[in-house]
């Protein structure tokens, strides 16, 4: 199945040459920015949504380590919108999401401006498919596939983290130094009989350069 989505990125900077030509060894992946946010629409084969999202996540940060996906984009549309890209007029847009031609048209997203109804392309075009045969040819995630995309994201996200703090973490660590103790317990359940047991403990510190504790 081929799907199309939008991802939402921070740490791409397309002004970068070297980050543009990374990204450019992908095809499929078309860029915009946005203020600090890079904007990838990508077009893969893939057996579910959630697969296609994480697909797109990695090869992006395969080529970008910094990139950060941080959620989906709806790609909100409104009524010229739709009569756009489908090629038809307005009225004839603002006849179907009234129910005046045709019956089940999406309800929009929310209302924008002055009165401005605005829908998620995923859930007009999947509409145009079934019940006028046309609109674009992939698959775009439903709202709940892409509850499902935004919340791997925060994981992948928390994972980066956590790496890029482990990372500074052992970057600095100049002297690591251990310490094992040995601890004995006797115990006597009868005046004929004994047991000893020994328990060794090592701990484990890291230091800096300045002989500062750094993690243990």
């Amino acid at each position: 199945m081929k799907f199309r989505l939008n991802i939402v990125f921070s740490g791409v900077d397309l002004d970068d040459e070297d980050v543009f030509e990374a990204l450019a060894e992908r095809s499929d992946i078309l860029w915009r920015a946005q203020a600090d946010a890079a904007f990838a629409t990508a077009t893969v084969e893939a057996p579910s949504a959630l697969k296609a999202a994480d697909l797109v996540a990695e090869a992006v940060i395969e080529r970008v380590p910094s990139a950060r996906p941080i959620q989906l984009d709806e790609d909100l549309v409104a009524i010229p919108d739709v009569a756009s890209r489908v090629g038809v007029t307005r009225e004839a847009v603002r006849n179907w999401a009234n129910g005046t031609r045709h019956a089940n048209f999406p309800l929009p997203r929310g209302v924008v401006g002055d009165g401005i109804k605005v829908w998620a392309w995923a859930d007009v075009n999947s509409w145009l498919r079934e019940n006028l045969s046309f609109g674009d040819s992939e698959t775009f995630p439903t709202a709940h596939e892409a509850a499902l995309i935004n919340a791997m994201f925060a994981g992948v996200r928390e994972r980066q983290s956590l790496t890029t703090l482990m990372a500074a973490t052992w970057s600095v660590a100049r002297r690591v130094s251990t310490s094992t103790e040995t601890l004995a317990k006797t115990r006597t359940s009868e005046p004929s009989r004994w047991v000893e047991t020994t328990h060794k403990r090592t701990t484990l510190s890291v230091l800096d350069a300045e002989g500062a504790y750094v993690a243990a």
